[in-house]
């Protein structure tokens, strides 16, 4: 496989099935008509009208940008609080690209059905782990073959379902 870049997508997925992520990195694409998939995409659309959203800076795709009291805030938006841990090491990826371009951000996980805000904090120690992870994803996405498959719970929601289990 040809070298790749890391992206938040990939981020996330690394946290949610190492499978999923190594489709994502080859090119799989869900159905982009899939039901799950449009609810996320409607959710991100009707939400939060007042504010600048999907912000395009170089390879980084914020979800929302918000300025709050003259601080920016880097906003990753959610259907759900499922999958928190991959959601926040998402929006830690982007602040930590914003950061090594000279752009100091706050960080906000958003969950309008849940009326949630969850802030979140990029360190030193955060900074270690998203090292370790992006050398995981490159080791996982340059094997020749997917991860085999782990049955988990989330695997019924998940849009390469039918990838993994027909």
């Amino acid at each position: 496989m040809n070298e790749f870049k890391i992206t938040g997508n990939l981020i996330n997925a690394y946290f949610v099935c190492h499978r999923k992520l190594w489709l994502y990195a080859h090119q799989f694409t869900p159905d982009p008509e899939m039901d799950l998939l449009a609810v996320g995409r409607l959710i991100s659309e009707e939400s939060y009208k007042r504010h600048k959203k999907e912000v395009l800076l170089d390879d980084v795709k914020i979800d929302l940008l918000v300025n709050d009291s003259n601080r920016l805030i880097a906003c990753e938006v959610k259907k759900s609080s499922k999958k928190l841990k991959a959601a926040e090491m998402q929006l830690l990826f982007y602040m930590k690209r914003l950061k090594d371009r000279g752009l100091a951000v706050s960080g906000e996980i958003r969950i309008p059905k849940e009326r949630k805000k969850i802030s979140v904090e990029l360190n030193e120690e955060v900074e270690a782990e998203l090292t370790k992870v992006m050398k995981d994803i490159r080791v996982i996405c340059t094997q020749e073959t997917p991860p085999p498959v782990e049955k988990r719970g989330l695997c019924k929601k998940c849009a390469f379902f039918e990838f993994c289990f027909a």
